[in-house]
């Protein structure tokens, strides 16, 4: 008898919808990882914060952006 168990993934139901398979999961993930960078990016650009440290608040925003805009970019509304 080996000591490894085969993995068996079910499937996951998100906002989404119902995800079947780590290549949507990564699909997605990379989605919201560009978005994140490019409100870091106009962040580090506004003149307004310019050499100023990012505060708490800061990154509930750039969490927000990430985690709850739909994969469509052209879909995101500020939240």
């Amino acid at each position: 008898m080996s000591g490894r168990q085969s993995r068996h993934t079910e499937p996951v139901d998100t906002k989404l919808g119902l995800i079947w398979s780590y290549d949507e999961v990564n699909r997605h993930l990379i989605a919201d990882e560009v978005r994140g960078r490019a409100w870091i990016l106009a962040r580090a650009a506004d003149p307004a914060f310019s050499g100023s440290i990012p505060t708490d608040f800061d990154i509930l925003d750039v969490q927000r952006t990430i985690f709850s805009c739909p994969i469509s970019p052209s879909a995101c509304r500020p939240c």
